[in-house]
């Protein structure tokens, strides 16, 4: 959705974001939106379908406002969600009876990993786009969907109790190659054999994303966990600081009420 300044239709600002899930009047213009580096993608006019959490709907809100998308982010009320569900699944749109969906050119997709895969395709977030490239992000993806899964059983199975959350920390903190484990030396090991400023090198892929939305809920809870990796912790520092990241990441609950609850049970 885009604003119209002074008479004209303007490519240099920002989405509107929906936050409300039964089609309400366009929002204001939120305070950081005039900053935002705004450019024409392949992607605007897309709507992303979610609650008013971060939770698996981040990683793509993430993709989408670094690289400027037009796009609408759909907020679905918890108290909604019953009706919202049955409506998607008698339709279609919503096959596994889950979100996050995006909706975009006519197509209705879910799955928080299939999304960012169509984004990375839509908008050049795949490497250089040769099917090595692509193995090399999708493999990205698929080791931190394996740490967001410990992170989540942290969450929902183990109630973020004390002691659950001391065993998280050692086990993420392990040695490369512990069994269920070592996944910050897994990723320090990636960066420093890619050697730049991303995981796959010198070009950003929808792998970071995920893994810079995944860190950032840790933090929260393990503010000290990228303490003894450095390239990690510099890696972190350079996404954080790109333009359109600093700004999103830095709206506050008013602007952005789905940044301030990071999961459904409003732990973390």
């Amino acid at each position: 959705i885009q604003r119209r300044d002074e008479g004209s239709e303007s490519l240099t600002s920002p989405p509107q974001h929906t936050h409300t899930h039964s089609s309400p009047p366009a929002p204001a213009v939120t305070k950081w939106s005039r900053d935002r580096v705004r450019v024409r993608t392949s992607m605007d006019g897309a709507t992303l379908h979610y609650f008013r959490i971060r939770g698996k709907g981040e990683p793509i809100r993430l993709a989408l406002e670094d690289q400027g998308v037009a796009y609408t982010n759909d907020i679905i009320p918890f108290e909604d969600w019953g009706a919202t569900k049955a409506r998607g699944v008698e339709a279609g749109n919503l096959p596994f009876g889950q979100v996050p969906w995006l909706s975009h050119d006519g197509l209705e997709l879910v799955q928080m990993n299939a999304i960012l895969r169509y984004v990375a395709r839509r908008l050049d977030l795949y490497g250089d786009g040769s099917p090595v490239d692509a193995a090399k992000v999708d493999m990205y993806l698929d080791g931190i969907e394996d740490w967001r899964v410990n992170y989540l059983r942290l969450i929902y199975r183990d109630q973020l109790s004390d002691t659950a959350k001391t065993g998280f920390a050692e086990a993420v903190a392990a040695p490369l190659g512990t069994r269920g484990g070592g996944q910050l030396a897994q990723f320090e090991a990636i960066l420093r054999a890619n050697g730049g400023d991303f995981l796959l090198g010198a070009r950003i892929t929808v792998a970071d994303y995920s893994l810079l939305a995944l860190i950032d809920d840790q933090l929260r809870v393990l503010p000290e966990m990228l303490a003894a990796s450095p390239l990690l912790s510099a890696w972190n520092e350079r996404m954080r600081a790109r333009p359109n990241l600093a700004r999103y990441m830095a709206l506050d609950a008013e602007a952005a009420p789905w940044r301030a609850v990071v999961n459904g049970n409003s732990l973390g």
